[in-house]
């Protein structure tokens, strides 16, 4: 297999060995790890969950605009490495204070691109499976299972209210529903990698790749945005609204891309029902990942919030996971 789409070399054994660590970390999520040989880049991804075999030999487009896919290259069962010729992560030119390059054209252009990019993934064949799921919808609906009882996962059930945790599973179980694509399956700001101009922007592709609507993709990246937003807008060190502008037009450029390009609108119920699921996962993984709970203060009451906004504006009843 193949481990990129762009033309960015594949790192070899020698380059490696004498790489540089630029950062590493560990989640509930994966163990990830950026080297820098002095020229190129190489991420390297050990996933938590099973990675499905499957999905590695799925077909995908190559590039749209200034946008690339870069596929991985398997090294066992659960470690993939993606070789890459830039080093930024998107996410963090976006926090804590947007980068300059990103205010500017270029920014919003590459979100855009983003968007192209994944409308041209979604409109790719053959689909996968029907049960090929997105391993982080797999683990939102574990850490709501109540038989998960795990001290780090009550403290999160203990922060939300009842009606908000059964209006998350109702979430979790459905928004993989309707007509299945070819979707990334992750695709978020800590997946996009970029130089500080945005002339090269890439995307890590593989493992998690799945079948789903094309809200799923969507609605995951500006999940993150929103969470951004939200917390500059509450931020003690008064970043404020100069600061979180940039998100809602960044999730915007996106969307126009992806509309531009598929011919197509989202489902703006399903997209605000990822968006939910996104920014409650991250509160999960959070507090799995760290042990700390102090986030829970401000995002609970928010993602109880996001759980109730579209029923607030049909002035309905939200779902509370008990209706069949």
């Amino acid at each position: 297999m193949n481990g990129t789409g762009t033309d960015s070399a594949e790192l070899n054994a020698a380059e490696l060995n004498t790489a540089t660590t630029v950062w590493e970390f560990d989640t509930a999520a994966w163990y990830q790890r950026l080297m820098h040989t002095g020229s190129s880049f190489a991420l390297t991804r050990r996933y938590r969950q099973q990675c499905e075999t499957r999905q590695r030999d799925q077909a995908v487009p190559l590039s749209v605009g200034r946008a690339a896919f870069v596929r991985g290259v398997r090294v066992d069962d659960s470690e993939f490495r993606f070789d890459l010729s830039v080093g930024d992560q998107l996410a963090g030119q976006l926090w804590p204070v947007v980068s300059p390059a990103f205010l500017t054209d270029n920014g919003l252009q590459s979100m855009a691109d983003l968007g192209r990019l994944v409308a041209r993934l979604h409109g790719a064949g053959p689909h996968p499976p029907g049960d090929l799921e997105s391993p982080h919808v797999r683990r939102l609906r574990s850490y709501l299972s109540a038989t998960d009882a795990r001290a780090d996962v009550a403290a999160v059930h203990t922060a939300l209210p009842e009606q908000t945790l059964g209006a998350l599973r109702s979430i979790a179980r459905t928004i993989t529903d309707g007509p299945h694509l070819t979707c990334h399956g992750g695709f978020s700001l800590g997946s996009v990698f970029t130089d500080d101009d945005h002339k090269t922007v890439q995307i890590v592709i593989g493992p998690e790749m799945c079948s789903g609507p094309s809200e799923l993709d969507l609605g995951w990246m500006i999940g993150e945005l929103t969470e951004f937003e939200y917390t500059a807008e509450n931020s003690g060190r008064s970043l404020g609204a100069a600061h979180s502008a940039p998100f809602g037009r960044a999730a915007q450029a996106l969307l126009d891309g992806y509309s531009a390009q598929s011919g197509r609108e989202v489902d703006r119920r399903r997209l605000d029902d990822v968006v939910t699921a996104r920014i409650a996962l991250h509160m999960f993984d959070f507090v799995r990942t760290t042990g700390r709970t102090d986030h829970l203060a401000g995002l609970a009451p928010f993602v109880t919030w996001l759980t109730r906004r579209q029923h607030m504006r049909d002035n309905t009843e939200p779902d509370d996971g008990t209706r069949s």
